[in-house]
């Protein structure tokens, strides 16, 4: 058996990740590569990570310009020289001595194989990070259960395995730069093309947990990829599909919280949601909102 794990690494310090799956790999005594490449981080973040290459089969590169969540994946895919290809985003953890194995024993022909993510269980001390725990804890994070109910919809990039071959007949979407929604539109693309996907519960921790200000500014991104992919004939009804947010666009109750949110909250709803105990409904009022008035300056 053989393994390529791959990390694309932005403004993170992955040292005790690549170092856990490197014991691992060891431990099964598998021919195994890690390849990171540094999508153009703050230097203190290269000049951390850059040791890891004294560790044996780890290959690190430093990219002289950032080029995005979904070009750079694909350029790792590339660049492996195994069968077997592991990506992991870079700020999660490694929570299971087995997680290597899990992954290894679920291998299938022409099938992605998803070991899913989970959160913290008690609520950071830091209340700025709140509303993003809240909604990786309440919204984000699915059991098992969830998503072998709807496998396509439940696909997320920080922690899957997949086949060169396989990979051969589906890449990341490059026109999708800004972050959000490359792992949608990359679930909907193994859908169109009859590639499986098998869940399987092998979770890595999520540490990369955003301050309000921080994920706001990054959801208001998502919102924008989501309305250009959207617009999009390959995408729009699969997107539509696949997204609560767009598919309730035009029901009279969303018509309504977009009024009340302009007429009410306007001025206060990032004030709220930036307090101590950020509300996921306001959450909700946020994103409609913000759809309605990126539609106006992107168009329908």
């Amino acid at each position: 058996m053989s393994l390529s794990i791959l990390i694309p690494i932005y403004n993170f310090d992955v040292k005790n990740l690549v170092n856990d799956l490197h014991q691992q790999c060891e431990l099964l005594d598998i021919d195994f590569e890690i390849i990171l490449a540094d999508d153009c981080s703050k230097s203190e973040f290269h000049l951390v990570n850059k040791e890891l290459v004294s560790l044996s089969n780890v290959t690190y590169e430093r990219l002289k310009e950032n080029v995005g969540r979904s070009k750079i994946r694909n350029y790792l895919l590339q660049k492996a020289i195994y069968k077997n290809c592991l990506i992991l985003d870079c700020d999660v953890a490694i929570v299971s001595s087995d997680y290597i194995e899990k992954y290894l024993g679920a291998i299938e022909d022409n099938c992605v194989i998803v070991g899913g993510h989970i959160y913290q269980k008690n609520p950071p001390k830091d209340t700025s990070l709140i509303l993003h725990w809240k909604y990786g804890t309440q919204v984000e994070c699915k059991p098992l259960s969830e998503r072998l109910k709807k496998p396509y919809d439940s696909f997320m990039t920080n922690s899957f395995l997949i086949q060169k071959e396989t990979f051969k007949k589906v890449k990341f979407d490059e026109s999708i730069i800004r972050y959000g929604h490359e792992d949608t539109v990359f679930g909907i693309e193994l859908k169109l093309k009859k590639i499986a996907i098998k869940h399987i519960d092998n979770p890595v921790l999520h540490l990369g947990i955003k301050s309000a200000q921080d994920f706001l500014k990054g959801e208001k991104e998502s919102i924008v990829n989501l309305v250009r992919l959207s617009n999009k004939r390959t995408t729009r009804g699969e997107i539509i599909k696949k997204s609560k947010l767009l598919s309730s666009e035009n029901k009279k109750i969303f018509k309504a919280y977009y009024y009340l949110t302009f007429f009410y909250y306007k001025n206060r709803l990032d004030k709220m949601l930036l307090s101590e105990n950020p509300s996921l409904r306001l959450f909700t009022l946020w994103k409609y909102f913000n759809l309605k008035e990126l539609r106006k300056s992107i168009g329908n």
